[in-house]
Parts: C-alpha cells; sequence; structure tokens
C-alpha cells in the first residue's frame, strides 16, 4: 500500500504472510548505495556464505544435479535453490521490536547514466519480533558500468510449523532529510495471526495508521480504538490528533477515533462465458457497478491458479472489457490426440500453464482443464469423452491447435472495492 503523506512525501506499508515450513526468510534487493542500519549490524561473517560457513562463494550446494560443481561448468537455468552462496559479508542482530536499515545513493559510476544522488536514499523501517535481520552483500552482472558489490537486505525466521508475518514501511527521501520520525507494530484484536498494523509517526507532526488482513469480513480492532472489517484500510491523523483522511479496501467498515466509513466489501462472482475475440467477460450475478474506475486489477481464481486482469470498462451490471488483454499463457500444435487417456501430445513447451487452466480448441470452445499427469492431460468432468473431432483444423490453416488460458467459465472474479473519507480527498 502506498501511503502519500504530502509533496514529495510518499511511503509504502509491506506485508508479506508466509505459512509452513521450518526457515521463512524476505530479502529486499538494495540499491547502488551506502548501507548503514540502527542498531547496527555486526560482526561480519568472514567465512564462507549466506548459505553457511562451509559453503564457499559461487559453490551450488542445494541442488542434487549441480551441487559442487564450479559455476561456469554446468549450465544453471534450471537451478531452483536458494543463490544464498552468491551472497558475502553477512551481518546480522535480532529485531527486537523495531529496525530501520538506510541506503544513501551513491554518484554513478563512469558508463551509468547520470541521474541525480546527492542527498537522496532509502530507508527501511522493519517491525516485528522473533526474527534475525541480515545484510549481506552480493555481485550483480559483471559489466563495467555495473557496481562491484550491492547490499541486500534479509530477515529470518526459524522454528517448526512457522507462521510468519514480514511488516516493513520503505520511506524514500530527498534533501539529506527522512521524513518518518518512527514506526511501530500496533497490537490486533483478535490476535489471531491473520491482521497486523502500523503507526507511522511525521516529523513534521501527525501519524499514519496501517491495516491489513488475510480475512476480509472478520472485524479486527486496533490498538488506539480504531474498528476495521476488510482487507486494507488507512487513516491519517494530523498533529492535533483529529482524523484527516480514511481508506478502506474491500471493506465493510472502518469507525473509530471520530470516523465513521462504509464500503461494498469484495464482490464475486462466476463466470458465465468469456469472448475471448473481443476482450469481453460476462458474470452470472450483476456485480459490476458504477464505482468500478478502467485500470482497475480484478481478481481470477481457478481450481488452482490465480492471476489478475485489468478492467477496462463496464458494459452493463454482468459485462466487462478488458480490452486487447490476451488471457493465453501457452498452447500449440496438437500433434496427436490420444482420447483413452484424454491428452493431447504436441511438442509445445508449456512454461507458464498451471493445473486447472482451461484448455481451448482453435474455435476457442472449451475443451477441459490441465491435469496433473504426463502433459498434456485434460479433465474433461461434465463434457464428452475426448475425440480427434475436439481439436479441429485452424482457420489459418495450421492443423488443429490448443491454447491454454487464465480464466475461463466456472472461474471467479473478484472485483475490489474502494471507500475513501472525505469522498474527494484533498490530496490523490
Amino acid at each position: 500500500m502506498m501511503v502519500d503523506t504530502g509533496p514529495d512525501q510518499r511511503f509504502v506499508f509491506d506485508v508479506f504472510h508466509v505459512r509452513g515450513g521450518r526457515q521463512h526468510d524476505w530479502a529486499l534487493v538494495g540499491p547502488q548505495g551506502a548501507f548503514t542500519s540502527e542498531p547496527p549490524l555486526g560482526p561480519v561473517q568472514e567465512e564462507g556464505t549466506l548459505a553457511g560457513t562451509a559453503v564457499p562463494y559461487e559453490q551450488f550446494y542445494d541442488d542434487p544435479d549441480l551441487k559442487d560443481k564450479p559455476l561456469g561448468m554446468v549450465p544453471c537455468t534450471g537451478y531452483r535453490g536458494s543463490g544464498f552462496q552468491f551472497f558475502v559479508k553477512v551481518r546480522r542482530a535480532p529485531l527486537a521490536g523495531q529496525a530501520v536499515a538506510e541506503w544513501r545513493l551513491t554518484e554513478p559510476r563512469p558508463g551509468q547514466p547520470k541521474r541525480p544522488w546527492e542527498g537522496i536514499g532509502l530507508r527501511t523501517h522493519l517491525v516485528g519480533t522473533d526474527e534475525e535481520v541480515l545484510a549481506a552483500d552480493c555481485q550483480p552482472q559483471r559489466y563495467d558500468r555495473m557496481p562491484p558489490w550491492l547490499t541486500h537486505l534479509f530477515r529470518r525466521r526459524c522454528g517448526e510449523d512457522l507462521r510468519s508475518a514480514f511488516v516493513a514501511v520503505h520511506e524514500p527521501y530527498a534533501g539529506a532529510q527522512p521524513w518518518i520520525e518512527s514506526v511501530r507494530a500496533l497490537a490486533v484484536t483478535p490476535a489471531d495471526g491473520e491482521a497486523v498494523a502500523v503507526e507511522v509517526r511525521l516529523r513534521r507532526g501527525g501519524r499514519v495508521v496501517c491495516f491489513h488482513s488475510l480475512q476480509p469480513g472478520r472485524l479486527y480492532e486496533v490498538e488506539g480504538g480504531i474498528r476495521v472489517d476488510g482487507q486494507a484500510a488507512c487513516v491519517e491523523f494530523d498533529a492535533a490528533g483529529a482524523p484527516e483522511r480514511a481508506m478502506l479496501l474491500n471493506g465493510r467498515s472502518l469507525a473509530g477515533a471520530g470516523l465513521q466509513l462504509a464500503g461494498q466489501g469484495a464482490r464475486q462472482s462466476p463466470i458465465r462465458r468469456v469472448d475471448y475475440e473481443r476482450g469481453i467477460v460476462e458474470l452470472n450475478e450483476p456485480i459490476l457497478g458504477g464505482d468500478l474506475r478502467p485500470g482497475q486489477v480484478v481478481i481470477l481464481r481457478g481450481p488452482a491458479h490465480c492471476e489478475a486482469i485489468t478492467l477496462r470498462e463496464v458494459l452493463d451490471p454482468t459485462r466487462f472489457s478488458i480490452g486487447d488483454e490476451n488471457l493465453v499463457v501457452g498452447g500449440g500444435t496438437v500433434n496427436r490426440v490420444v482420447p483413452e487417456a484424454a491428452r493431447l501430445v504436441t511438442s509445445a513447451v508449456l512454461r507458464h500453464a498451471e493445473p486447472g487452466m482451461a484448455v481451448l480448441n482453435a474455435r476457442g470452445e472449451f475443451q477441459g482443464r490441465l491435469a496433473a499427469g504426463e502433459a498434456v492431460t485434460l479433465d474433461r468432468d461434465g463434457l464428452p469423452p475426448l475425440a480427434t473431432a475436439s481439436f479441429p483444423d485452424a482457420a489459418s490453416g495450421l492443423g488443429p491447435r490448443f491454447a491454454v488460458v487464465i480464466a475461463a467459465p466456472g472461474d471467479t472474479v473478484t472485483l475490489p472495492s474502494l471507500a475513501l473519507w472525505p469522498e474527494t480527498p484533498g490530496r490523490p
């Protein structure tokens, strides 16, 4: 969530939830700048890498096919490990409530584009407990115009069956003068681990309360008396403590501290049909209204995937246009149909296709969903058995073809709702 608090003063409220496992890592790529932190981190780990003191620089350690083979001697395009062997000079400290990491931009190197840098920086305010803060240096691509090393920031939690919420506020500044006084976590009730809130105090006076929940529809009370039923909310207070502005995203109510704001909440409907050629999505339920703005993000959920598309125009209460946005994420020529296995034989590589996504033939007709098994296996639930005729020749003369799309009848659309107080804020 980006929050505008005045001319050239905007911060980002960043929340990242992770569930399960024994180690959770949060990482932030640092800019080209001088790095400091408060409290300081250290001492510097002189041996090994972020992967451990026994893992040398650039040595693969967490991929059975590449393990212990030197970089440059084997193809590593399929590497799925952590990459921690590329980070050195690790320094760390426990996070006990609050910490601030800061990068002050440095002068562009010879060959780099000219850009402002003097007095410009980024501060990242970290809030949390029971975790470790780490910084480590990594080489970017080895070109003359690139800096030799960049400092990256990490946060780490270890344990059994972890539930983590990494919360941060990112504060860019210019004029060598940061403008945020402090950031602290606010207590949220019920304390179910599904919602977080912070208070951002401004040096000019005033404060901002930011809230985020994984459970819109559940009422939470934030320390200080604010009550929220929604996915996200923000309230800005003046120096005297009176509310000036408020925002509620995908919520029903935001109340307390002298304000009352109501919203529609997120609206959902299954898709009835999709006109892929014209870019029109039709819904089962009449949930589209005049409050929706061109350019808003619409969330799509299938059986096992989640995607986003952009609303271009509301056509009527059940139909909206996505313009020329392409819903296809894969496809190709059907070399052969194997009816008894409900499978297509193809040479196409489907890098971005996921199980549950819909499969169309060359006429744009729904032919099932991608299923687990040998590619390309179809789940034909509710459809006749697969046949060669299910995939006729394309009108282009290129033979039978198929396409994998992210939206199809039966998938669910979620429309965002946004409520503002006052309705016409003083700042955008």
